[in-house]
């Protein structure tokens, strides 16, 4: 259990290591209750609200144990993945941001993988809503810029389609770098930056002429 190295701590540190046993032992009781929590959060839908959304992004973005905690609750991946659904613009974004954060460390980006992520972000990317494309843009950076195998399984057609067609036009020039990003963070992989480079030019023209260069 997660108490076990804390006290391995004490036992080792004798009485000069008093105030690290005590760091350890205290870091091992909030991994415990960050546990609990998410077991209790993750069990119902109560996460959709904005206040808990917020919660579990803070807590993710403290530190990696506490992602991994996320990723190995019931559910987690699951009810995060649902959130980012909502018609909450609170909860999507908090939602995103813990995806983003554990989507950061290539193991757990597998995870994110294997619950069906690459679905959802796309599905993002195809939203009305400019606040929720850069929110999928954001995952899919994370994810991209997490592993080359990552970047390359995430990359296909239909999501270098849907990319470009942002870049070129996005309703808000945050879309438009967003989706630049994303494609950049693709393009650390060889196999990906070959299929991207056939479009590079064309699109950093879009961003950086302003509207209405080079026409007449």
């Amino acid at each position: 259990g997660v108490g076990w190295p804390g006290t391995a701590v004490r036992l080792a540190a004798g009485a000069g290591g008093g105030a690290s046993a005590k760091r350890d032992a205290g870091g091992a009781r909030d991994e415990k209750a960050y546990s609990m929590f998410f077991s209790l959060v993750f069990r119902q839908s109560s996460c959709q609200h904005p206040l808990l959304a917020k919660a579990i992004a803070v807590i993710a973005q403290k530190k990696r144990a506490n992602c991994e905690a996320i990723c190995n609750t019931d559910g987690g991946l699951q009810q995060l993945l649902a959130m980012v659904l909502s018609a909450d613009a609170v909860v999507v974004k908090e939602a995103s941001t813990a995806l983003s954060t554990l989507g950061s460390y290539p193991e757990l980006a597998r995870k994110l993988i294997d619950a069906k992520a690459p679905q959802r972000i796309l599905a993002m990317l195809g939203d009305d809503n400019s606040a929720v494309q850069i929110c999928g843009l954001q995952i899919l950076s994370s994810l991209a810029f997490a592993s080359d195998r990552i970047a390359r399984e995430v990359f296909g057609e239909t999501l270098l389609d849907r990319l470009i067609r942002l870049v070129r036009e996005g309703a808000t020039h945050d879309v438009q770098v967003n989706a630049l990003e994303a494609m950049g963070n693709l393009s650390f992989n060889a196999a990906n930056r070959r299929a991207v480079a056939k479009y590079a030019r064309s699109l950093l023209a879009t961003l950086a002429l302003p509207p209405g260069a080079g026409s007449g």
